[in-house]
């Protein structure tokens, strides 16, 4: 009697599973997604600017220093 019981439930777990996978599928899944552009701003070089860069403006002029003064 008890053999014929653990047949019936090795009987019983083969149908389920082969049952598991033969029903109506779920909807699609959905597709991938397309990964983000990763902009670096490192490797494209650097646009020059639209105006003039202003320059730095010249020092003094550069002369001699003066003579020693005569006193009376």
């Amino acid at each position: 009697m008890q053999d014929l019981i653990h047949a019936q439930r090795v009987r019983l777990r083969m149908a389920r599973r082969v049952l598991a996978h033969s029903g109506p599928k779920g909807p699609p899944s959905a597709p991938p997604t397309i990964p983000p552009i990763i902009i670096n701003p490192f490797s494209r070089p650097i646009p020059v600017p639209a105006i003039d860069p202003r320059h730095a403006p010249p020092g003094p002029p550069v002369t001699p220093p003066r003579r020693p003064d005569w006193r009376m």
